[in-house]
């Protein structure tokens, strides 16, 4: 649960970044009629703690609730699956050893709980699957969101540069915005419709 949090911030930090590279090397190189001793250029840096950000972002803690209880959900059915294949099991190996069953029926009866476990082994890798793709759709949702976020925080230009804090040795206190954005995405945020779906 804690590692699927874990990497789905991880993914959410380095599409982050990368979305800052790309605003940085997507401005057009200056004149060269400017030069570094008459242009003095003051830059606006603003930067983001991202984990602080999706841990007040509703949409994202709505999304991930939902996420963990799905995976709760198939381990306990798994979990039973298999503790009930385990109790027949003991059970019919019990009946074989007091000789209640022949040798023939226990043989058939072993292989068709083989083929069970076989088939929840396959049920549970399809979960899987379908819990990674859950996990790409939140953070790509999460992520088109927060930029957008970013986007209308920053409509003026007034910042050149957003940086994630976790990338960055100081950053001066002042230039944190992730409050402001955490209040334009959760202002976006209808808990009550998320809830419903």
């Amino acid at each position: 649960m804690k590692n699927s949090s874990s990497l789905i911030i991880s993914i959410i930090a380095l599409l982050v970044a990368i979305i800052a590279l790309i605003f940085i090397f997507a401005k057009k190189p200056k004149t060269t009629q400017q030069t570094s001793s008459n242009t003095q250029t003051n830059l606006s840096v603003a930067y983001v703690k991202l984990d602080t950000l999706l841990n007040h972002y509703d949409l994202y803690n709505a999304l991930m609730i939902k996420y963990m209880n799905k995976e709760q959900k198939y381990n306990k059915e798994l979990q039973s699956k298999l503790m009930s294949i385990q109790q027949r099991s003991m059970k019919l190996q019990n009946d074989y050893n007091k000789g209640l069953i022949t040798t023939a029926t226990f043989q058939q009866k072993m292989q068709r709980l083989q083929n069970e476990q076989q088939s929840i082994q396959q049920w549970f890798n399809q979960k899987q699957q379908e819990l990674s793709n859950d996990q790409a759709m939140i953070t790509s949702r999460v992520m088109d969101s927060i930029n957008s976020a970013i986007n209308q925080f920053n409509k003026d230009k007034k910042y050149q540069f957003i940086f994630l804090r976790s990338a960055m040795l100081y950053g001066e206190p002042s230039a944190d915005i992730t409050d402001t954005l955490i209040s334009i995405l959760n202002s976006k945020v209808d808990l009550q419709k998320l809830n419903n779906q």
